[in-house]
């Protein structure tokens, strides 16, 4: 039974070593597409890929399965015996370590306790296709030699996508190919080249397989065309692979292609409400395009108008576009239409638009002229005129309003002004009326004013001044009179001077001269004849001057004296003179006085002037001056005026004398020091006294003069004098007189019709009486106010504690501002304020 045990295990050894010996073929050659065959002296084929690694094996068990031991393997890159080794093994000196040796495109290794060894190529050159040769020496078994063809597999290396018209796409990142419009066919054609064997050209999207019909040119290029019908949104960006490969070592060659397609919009639509829009306004509006590829080109329209001025942004996924406008409305956009627009992807496309009718709202538009039968070149004064104001507006006006030169014009019948609802009439027109005319019209966006339109209303010359002239000259002197006209038109007057009732042409007049509206002539009077009145007439086409200027022509002469002389507000050191002016002489005077001491005939003062009143200060109290007083012109002087007056003495008897006091500069200014504080001290004082009284200060009722009518007389208490203060107050504008026995402890009496320096009186009678009868002419009274302070100055025993009035005490006011009378009653002080408007 041994033996046969023993052949059963030996079939088994030899069925395990051919199963080893297949899987190390196919573990040494797993970068071919071909398994190892072995048959002994039959070649065997395997593949590398360019550029990649190959594997070549070579078995190494003796052909008889001894365990022969291997002194030699070589490598030959032949068949033939005669070709050079590329790779051996030798182990023939025996010491268990064979010794390597390759070329440097190839390496190898020996494993004793594997079928067969392995010869690597690394990278894989079009130079190593062909048949190699492995040699296997055994020490005590026959060599083995072992055969392996190589074939040299070249990849694709350019893949090319072209689309229907034969346009290769340029190999960008995407590859985008169209625009296609919805509903068309793409047919995209894959190229590949340089492949050898030639390569399986594929059309993957995603990781499905859509089309594997590659088709092999003429050229050796291997193409596979894509069709894809009836394309719609859903291809939009859509990605589509092309792959070719011709072995299963390298990885295949591939590249994508994106379709890109033309898409009309779904929809546009402006944002938000049409809502009326006021001219001159900035608006923001938006207008939202959605579902067009590629990004639309939007417009904007005001009717055929192109309009300007706006920006675009699209959304992240592209799906939606936005265009802003800043829009400006105007007037005469009310009623048009603001259009969206967004152009389709082709000429033929579908237009697509959004619109609003615009309602603006403006400020009425008004536009001012002349009456239809008048001539603007040929109003004369006299006759009537008439001005009509146009307005466009589309909201209600509510008022209309005219001006002339600026100013604001009202209805006046009694002038001739006449204002309908958009009509000015002017009847009955003087030249004073010319000027620049204009409406404005108010709605509720605001004042719209119209054109100024000018009215010219033409006269024939009058005098600028109306008043004779008059001009003393004297026997054989020149003088140049000046005739100045008001005219219109004023290009074309004429001037005539005549003397008395003699022509223009006499022999007194040494030159005339005319310039536009004024004509300038000189007289020259040679005789007492020659004096009288001297006239200036003018005309122009509109007719002649009805009444000329006239100038009277006198002998001049020396200046008559000043009368009336007065002397006024006299005091120790100062005086007012007020003279009447006499007659002139024909000619400008002036007026002088001079002012000397009585005692020493020193000239203290000589002044000169215009008019008549002086004013001297600076003069000394109790003395005596002489004054004199004379006018003078060309001619010569008038007679004098003297008199003299003598300056009141100063008050208490108080010696004056000029001394000086030498005093150090120091003590001077701790002087100065001590008073300042001390002011300091007063005004706090002053000012805490007038903050504690302001609890008690009085109000001054105001009644009117019906008020005052029924009220019974006030009788005072006959032991503390009170009165009561009662302020009549007239509103009327007409300043009517009062004359009521009434009781009025106040009255403020202006002259009225007098100058602006009139005085205000303040009256106040012993209340115990009744009062007597006052007859005033009252202005409005602005403000009475009554104060309370501190004071130390008793009141005088006229002064009421409750109404500080002075009895019969005259207060002058001037001039504009606030005037008071202050005295002082147990401690506190009475003010009585007036203020005068």
């Amino acid at each position: 039974m041994a033996p046969y045990v023993l052949n059963i295990n030996e079939n088994v050894v030899y069925i395990i070593y051919f199963l080893l010996t297949l899987i190390t073929l196919f573990s040494a050659s797993w970068s071919t597409n071909e398994v190892y065959d072995y048959d002994t002296g039959v070649a065997n084929q395997t593949t590398g890929v360019l550029g990649d690694i190959a594997y070549l094996p070579c078995n190494t068990r003796p052909l008889n399965n001894n365990n022969s031991t291997i002194d030699a393997i070589v490598w030959f890159h032949s068949v033939r015996k005669s070709s050079k080794p590329i790779c051996s093994y030798d182990n023939r000196n025996r010491t268990g370590e064979g010794r390597y040796w390759c070329d440097k495109e190839f390496s190898f290794r020996f494993n004793e306790n594997e079928v067969f060894s392995v010869l690597t190529l690394k990278p894989v050159k079009l130079s190593h296709q062909g048949s190699y040769r492995c040699r296997v020496d055994f020490r005590s078994s026959p060599t083995r030699n072992y055969i392996v063809n190589l074939t040299v597999i070249t990849p694709p290396r350019k893949l090319s996508i072209i689309d229907e018209k034969g346009i290769e796409i340029p190999n960008t990142l995407n590859n985008v190919i169209g625009p296609y419009n919805e509903g068309s066919t793409a047919l995209i054609s894959c190229v590949a080249s340089e492949g050898s064997p030639p390569p399986k050209v594929t059309w993957w999207k995603e990781n499905a397989l859509l089309d594997d019909s590659s088709e092999l040119l003429q050229n050796g290029m291997v193409k596979n065309v894509l069709k894809l019908e009836k394309l719609t949104r859903a291809h939009l960006n859509a990605v589509y692979t092309c792959q070719a490969n011709n072995n299963n070592v390298s990885v295949p060659l591939s590249t994508t292609v994106t379709i890109s397609m033309s898409l009309s919009p779904l929809w546009i639509k402006l944002q938000g409400t049409n809502k009326p829009m006021s001219a001159g306004r900035i608006y923001e509006i938006s207008c939202q395009v959605y579902g067009a590829n590629p990004s639309p080109v939007i417009t904007w329209w005001k009717g055929n108008t192109k309009l300007k001025n706006y920006e675009k942004s699209d959304s992240n996924d592209g799906n939606s576009t936005i265009s802003r406008l800043n829009f400006i409305p105007e007037y005469e956009d009310d009623g048009k239409l603001l259009i969206c627009r967004a152009d389709g992807p082709s000429p033929s496309s579908t237009l697509f638009q959004d619109w609003w009718k615009l309602n603006i709202t403006y400020k009425p538009i008004a536009t001012l002229e002349l009456g239809k039968n008048l001539n603007a070149s040929a109003i004369v004064e006299g006759i009537d005129v008439y001005f009509e104001c146009k307005i466009k507006s589309n909201l209600p006006v509510h008022k209309i309003t005219w001006k002339q030169d600026g100013r604001l014009l009202r209805s006046n019948q009694s002038l001739g002004l006449l204002i309908t609802n958009q009509e000015l009439v002017l009847q009955k027109v003087s030249r004073s009326q010319s000027g620049l005319y204009s409406c404005m019209a108010s709605n509720l966006e605001g004042d719209g004013e119209s054109n100024s339109t000018y009215l010219n209303i033409k006269f024939a010359p009058t005098c600028y001044h109306s008043a004779v002239e008059e001009y003393g000259v004297g026997r054989g002197e020149n003088i140049r009179i000046t005739c100045e006209m008001e005219a219109n038109p004023a290009e074309d007057v004429k001037f005539v001077w005549r003397f008395g009732n003699m022509s223009e042409n006499t022999d007194l007049f040494l030159k005339q001269v005319s310039n536009g509206t004024r004509s300038f002539a000189e007289f020259q009077p040679k005789s007492e004849y020659d004096y009288g009145i001297l006239s200036c007439w003018a005309r122009n086409s509109l007719g002649e001057t009805k009444q000329p200027c006239s100038y009277k022509i006198f002998s001049a002469g020396k200046p008559d004296a000043v009368t009336n002389c007065v002397v006024t507000n006299k005091t120790f050191d100062s005086l007012r003179i007020k003279c009447d002016s006499g007659f002139d002489g024909g000619s400008r005077q002036r007026f002088t006085l001079e002012i000397r001491e009585s005692e020493t005939d020193i000239l203290f003062k000589n002044v000169s002037q215009d008019i008549p009143e002086f004013y001297v200060t600076g003069l000394h109290a109790g003395l005596s001056y002489d004054i004199v007083l004379y006018s003078a012109n060309s001619k010569g002087k008038s007679r004098t005026v003297e008199f003299s007056e003598t300056l009141n003495e100063l008050q208490n008897e108080i010696a004056q004398s000029y001394f000086t006091l030498d005093l150090p500069p120091l003590f001077i200014l701790m002087m100065i020091l001590v008073g300042v504080l001390i002011l300091l001290a007063c005004c706090l004082i002053v000012t805490f006294k007038s903050y504690s009284g302001k609890h008690s200060k009085k109000q001054v009722s105001y009644k009117s003069k019906e008020s005052l009518e029924k009220n019974p007389d006030i009788i005072p208490n006959k032991d503390d004098v009170s009165c009561t203060l009662e302020v009549v107050n007239i509103n009327d504008e007409k300043k009517p007189n009062l004359t009521k026995e009434t009781d009025i402890s106040l009255i403020l009496q202006n002259s009225y019709g007098t100058d602006l320096n009139s005085d205000y009186t303040l009256h106040h009678e012993d209340c115990k009486k009744m009062y007597r009868k006052k007859t005033a002419s009252l202005k409005r009274l602005n403000e009475i106010e009554i104060t309370y302070a501190a004071c130390d100055q008793p009141c005088p025993p006229f002064i009421n504690q409750e109404t500080p009035l002075l009895s019969n005490n005259f207060i002058p006011l001037m001039n504009e501002g606030q005037h008071s009378v202050q005295c002082c009653i147990h401690g506190l002080s009475r003010s009585t304020s007036i203020s005068r408007f």
